[in-house]
């Protein structure tokens, strides 16, 4: 059994961003035993750029965790390159790219042993907003499933909104930072 502490979006002011953080239940950090926080770890932060990739316009800088300087194997790196499509156009090549970043931001998964298989399904809720979604389903060892339905809101102006849903998706509120589930019931904030 996997158990890992339990990330919470909260959305930014004046469609932000926001930030993920943990919080306390009983004193202690609220734990899941899903894989939600390695796939928002993995595809929500931000993979070090490698010289030959063509960065966003007007973007110098080619981020990475600082943290990947010690990493125990060399080359092992956190994170996804999904922030090279802030700017793109909605077209099937990105829907390509993100995949392919998805993907490989969560091998590690199938590498360490954790899940036999992952899939990624990238499609537009949107076209003309830039609202693209991605789902996520990974299948453990023991052959059970999670998935994971994820958003990026105004893709194309460089800003990616996100949140989680382990739901299906039903609605994107286009003012809102937050997805709605198939029961109606909105993500925790």
């Amino acid at each position: 059994m996997t158990r890992d502490i339990r990330l919470f979006h909260h959305a930014g002011e004046g469609g932000t961003l926001g930030y993920f953080d943990a919080q306390l239940k009983y004193r202690d950090l609220e734990a899941d035993e899903t894989l939600e926080t390695s796939v928002i770890v993995s595809l929500f932060t931000d993979k070090r750029a490698a010289l030959t990739d063509p960065l966003p316009a007007g973007e110098t800088f080619r981020r990475g965790w600082w943290g990947d300087t010690f990493a125990a194997l060399d080359g092992d790196e956190i994170g996804s390159h999904l922030w090279l499509l802030a700017r793109e156009k909605a077209t099937q090549e990105t829907l390509n790219r993100a995949k392919e970043y998805s993907l490989e931001a969560l091998a590690w998964l199938i590498d360490d042993g954790i899940a036999e298989n992952v899939q990624v399904t990238t499609f537009w809720v949107s076209k003309i907003a830039g609202v693209m979604g991605i789902t996520v389903e990974i299948t453990k060892m023991t052959g059970s499933k999670e998935r994971f339905n994820l958003i990026w809101n105004r893709l194309l102006q460089g800003e990616p909104s996100t949140a989680v849903a382990p739901h299906k998706i039903l609605s994107l509120e286009s003012n809102q930072d937050f997805l709605a589930t198939d029961d109606n019931q909105f993500l925790e904030q």
